[in-house]
């Protein structure tokens, strides 16, 4: 039985977050978008769990975590509580040329870099 996100520890939302950012790799890897996506709005929802406790600095020591892509999807959104290290993260995993995760970081620091992540999404066109 799913427990109630609100329910649990931070350190279980970390836990939950690493778990699910390991599947995300392996759907990456294997091309399983339906899978990744479903996971991705899994994921969403403890990072906003985790922001509206203000608590997203939980996530700092994965950026040294030893699963790839546990390290690049939490250095995404560390970029705001600690730049200098997520942007070393990506910086290091965006080295991997043939790996999705490499890929995967050099997006993630263009979108970063560019301001792209941190502009509003605009309106959506109305629609007759």
């Amino acid at each position: 039985m799913k427990k109630d996100l609100k329910s649990l520890s931070n350190e279980e939302l970390r836990e939950r977050h690493n778990e699910l950012a390991v599947l995300m790799g392996y759907d990456s890897d294997n091309c399983f978008t339906s899978s990744y996506n479903r996971r991705f709005r899994q994921r969403q929802k403890i990072i906003d769990e985790l922001r509206a406790r203000s608590a997203i600095d939980v996530l700092l020591p994965n950026l040294r975590h030893e699963e790839p892509w546990v390290r690049c999807l939490s250095a995404s959104i560390c970029w705001d509580v600690a730049p200098g290290e997520a942007e070393t993260t990506l910086e290091e995993l965006a080295q991997e040329p043939y790996a999705t995760v490499g890929i995967q970081a050099r997006s993630s620091l263009g979108w970063r870099r560019d301001g792209f992540i941190n502009r509003p999404l605009p309106a959506k066109p109305r629609t007759a």
